[in-house]
């Protein structure tokens, strides 16, 4: 009998919830058949190793598509195993007819033997019976037995029990052992196949997963492509718009220095002409203000000299600001490079950590198959040396047992 479980065993087993199991059963409807018992879901030990592999490509986010691909490629390796199981069994079969007619007429012999030994008691119970019955001076009147006829009975008897040697028991033992051994030999023949069956499901398995593998990694490439050409157009964007501003600053700064030294000039002419008409007025009295005109002209000269201090102070302070303008523009490029930077090397941590995984599950499962190799190598160790004690202790039990036409040697 096959052991089975409850949904609520397999969900504690595989640690999934109900539902989940529920779900993936609808998806799956058309390629696996869980039976039910009194309305509530029965689980076998292949359907739950099945249930984990659907588990395992979830978790690697297959998409359904090969979820079902998988499930349907493990279906027809199960009908192809039970198909070569159907046929070595039907050779087996083949191959037991003529034990099975052996045993046939070895059955019937014993039939016999047991007819013809119940006949033999009775006629001894109704001789017993006469002579009990005969009163004793009759007894004594009948003549003796001939010895050849009490000898001919004891060559009965012996010949009964050396027939009766032979068991059922003993060969319904020898029948089990035959067929063990034939059915060891051809378990020995197919080894092969499966061997080719599970190196087949191994590979097939391994390209699936890389394959799977592959297409996550590309996903998850192109989507930092398009994150890393995002940011770079952004970066593009704010260049562009802190140099727009930059220029219209210095734009505004340049119309403000025009419009300084236009008003410089204009007041500068005016101060001019007031000189020229004050010279055209006091030109009279030049002897007299002569003094008084050189100390004016050294006023001019010095406010003069003072705008021009003015100016080259209003120009450097604008330069200034220009600089530090371009100085945070500097500033900005660093930073935004230095992000790039990171958030490459972030990705360059994420593959390593990514392939470390990849390592680390790889070494796994290759543990895992040579435990499982162990195991198997371990029971058919055991079961051979099962067979071999089996085989030695019906060997030394026929052994034991003396043949029937060594008696009238002995």
């Amino acid at each position: 009998m096959m052991e089975t479980y409850t949904i609520k065993k397999v969900s504690d087993q595989l640690e999934v919830e109900k539902k989940t199991l529920k779900q993936w059963e609808k998806l799956l409807g058309s390629y696996l058949t869980i039976e039910r018992v009194d309305g509530a879901r029965v689980y076998t030990e292949e359907q739950i190793e099945l249930f984990n592999d659907i588990k395992q490509l979830f978790d690697e986010q297959c998409t359904l598509d090969e979820v079902k691909e998988y499930v349907q490629l493990l279906i027809k390796e199960q009908e192809e195993q039970e198909h070569l199981v159907m046929e070595s069994e039907a050779a087996v079969s083949k191959e037991d007819e003529p034990a099975q007619l052996k045993t046939a007429k070895k059955e019937n012999v014993i039939d016999f033997q047991e007819h013809s030994n119940k006949q033999v008691k009775q006629e001894k119970k109704k001789t017993a019976d006469k002579q009990e019955n005969i009163p004793k001076n009759k007894q004594e009147k009948i003549p003796p037995i001939p010895e050849a006829r009490l000898a001919t009975e004891e060559e009965k008897q012996t010949i009964s029990a050396s027939i009766e040697e032979p068991k059922p028991n003993d060969l319904v033992v020898n029948e089990k052992e035959l067929l063990q051994g034939e059915l060891v030999e051809a378990v020995r023949r197919y080894e092969d196949v499966f061997e080719v069956l599970d190196t087949f499901k191994a590979d097939l398995l391994k390209e699936m997963r890389e394959g799977m593998r592959n297409e996550v990694r590309e996903e998850i490439v192109g989507e930092v492509k398009r994150e890393l050409e995002k940011s770079a157009t952004q970066t593009v964007e704010m260049v562009e718009s802190v140099g727009a501003y930059i220029s219209e600053s210095s734009e505004r700064s340049a119309r403000d220095v025009e419009n300084m030294s236009k008003k410089i000039i204009r007041s500068n002419e005016k101060s001019f002409d007031e000189v020229t008409s004050l010279i055209e007025d006091y030109s009279t009295i030049a002897e007299e203000k002569t003094e008084d005109m050189r100390l004016f002209m050294k006023d001019v000269m010095e406010n003069a000299d003072e705008s021009s201090k003015e100016m080259q102070y209003l120009l450097d302070r604008f330069s200034s600001n220009s600089t530090v303008a371009m100085n945070q523009v500097k500033f900005m490029v660093e930073k935004l490079n230095n992000s790039s930077t990171n958030t490459t090397e972030e990705l360059r941590d994420l593959i390593d950590s990514m392939n470390e995984e990849r390592v680390y599950y790889l070494k796994e499962m290759e543990k895992e198959r040579k435990l499982h190799r162990q195991s198997v190598a371990e029971r058919e160790e055991m079961f051979s040396d099962f067979v071999q004690t089996f085989r030695q202790t019906a060997a030394a039990d026929m052994k034991r047992k003396r043949k029937w036409w060594k008696l009238f040697l002995s």
